[in-house]
């Protein structure tokens, strides 16, 4: 039987919400996109549904909207959606360097074959949002290295999921639970704290919330994530094709000085950005940085782009690269 139609993974869907900022590059082309943050060493920016960061050292210039931005009118549900949780957390003076990462499939515990969007900031904390980006299914959010964290770090997760939550009930049932673990069912809607030692959690520490029901609705077959799902080394042999050719287009950018208003080359405009590192939630050990493991026994990860359309996953439309002025 076909499950319910729901959005997953990076799908480039873009959201009215997005202000039109502009970044202009060295390599004659501009962005129109949403600046998330920006410091001396990097740029990250909503673009579609999805994420991009870049060197600051390639941008000649960033102009921000001066009109305010716009709220999508999107459904109020009581797990927040990929772009409030995104904004809430980037905007935090602890969240730096703030970026998506690939999204390591999970092959064990509630969110086991889930697809979702992964995100990494302050060298130890993971946000994840699982199905729609619009209308998501769970988030989660944890520490991937508790070991060097202290209960200050979990706090601080907790009060942003605190700050996410919908209604009060869900609010008064997470005050009430303890830091290290504990689980909670509140109208339909799981309030969970993982500890690193639970099978699911991979030796990290987290905070999720989810409505069990629709985890299992979007849970991934088995030749499902066959086709939306790719090998670690061929994702990483990949990141570095498009590496390359994105430092190719602008040298030839540079040396061709194209003129204004003429179109770029077709390509996907991910390369244009940092691509995907693997995700932290693979790693454990006592660092936290250098010993991996897989969270699946294949070692896949999702790839960017596929919908869920009339019970099947499906590419949407390549997007071409940026426009060069």
């Amino acid at each position: 039987m076909l499950r319910n139609i729901l959005s997953v993974v990076a799908c480039l869907f873009t959201f009215a919400s997005a202000q039109a900022d502009t970044l202009r590059f060295k390599a004659g082309w501009t962005l129109e996109c949403s600046v998330l943050q920006s410091s001396e060493e990097k740029v990250t920016v909503i673009y579609g549904s999805g994420l991009l960061t870049f060197e600051r050292s390639t941008i000649a210039d960033i102009k921000k909207s001066e009109e305010p931005a716009a709220e999508a009118s999107t459904p109020k549900t009581r797990v927040p959606s990929w772009m409030m949780t995104v904004k809430a957390l980037a905007a935090k003076p602890w969240a730096k360097n703030f970026e998506q990462i690939a999204a390591t499939v999970i092959d064990e515990g509630v969110f086991k074959s889930v697809p979702y969007k992964s995100h990494q900031c302050d060298g130890n904390v993971e946000m994840n949002v699982y199905g729609d980006p619009v209308d998501p299914v769970a988030f989660e959010i944890g520490l991937y290295a508790p070991a060097n964290a202290d209960q200050a770090a979990k706090t601080r997760c907790i009060e942003l999921v605190t700050e996410l939550l919908a209604t009060d009930a869900d609010k008064a049932a997470l005050k009430k639970m303890g830091i290290e673990k504990g689980l909670v069912v509140v109208e339909g809607l799981t309030i969970e704290i993982t500890p690193p030692d639970a099978p699911d959690a991979y030796g990290g520490w987290w905070i999720s919330i989810y409505f069990e029901d629709k985890v299992n609705g979007i849970r991934a077959s088995e030749a499902e994530l066959k086709a939306i799902t790719v090998a670690k080394t061929e994702a990483a042999r990949e990141r570095k094709l498009a590496e390359a050719r994105r430092k190719v287009r602008e040298e030839d950018a540079a040396k061709k000085k194209t003129a204004a208003g003429s179109s770029s080359d077709e390509a996907d405009i991910e390369s244009v950005g940092t691509s995907l590192r693997e995700s932290p939630r693979a790693t454990q050990g006592s660092s936290g940085a250098t010993a991996k493991k897989s969270k699946s026994s294949g070692g896949r990860v999702y790839v960017s782009g596929y919908t869920r359309k009339n019970g099947t996953y499906v590419r949407p439309h390549t997007r071409s690269a940026p426009r060069r002025k």
